[in-house]
């Protein structure tokens, strides 16, 4: 990320439907835990293909143009 007023670095996107076990699956990161990274979270509600797309950038990779 540019540079920004809270010097965020990055964004995660969880697969939960609720922001509860967002906050529990982000308490187990050894860098939230050593308070190096801070969070906000925010409910947000993004396509169902959203969570395909490592797997066809992979395959987009593998040819060869």
């Amino acid at each position: 990320m540019d540079e920004n007023d809270k010097n965020y670095e990055g964004i995660f996107v969880f697969n939960t439907g609720n922001l509860d076990e967002a906050r529990q699956w982000l308490s187990t990161d050894p860098a939230f835990q050593a308070k190096a990274l801070d969070a906000e979270l925010y409910a947000w509600y993004g396509p169902a293909a959203l969570q395909e797309i490592i797997s066809i950038d992979k395959k987009l990779h593998k040819k060869h143009f």
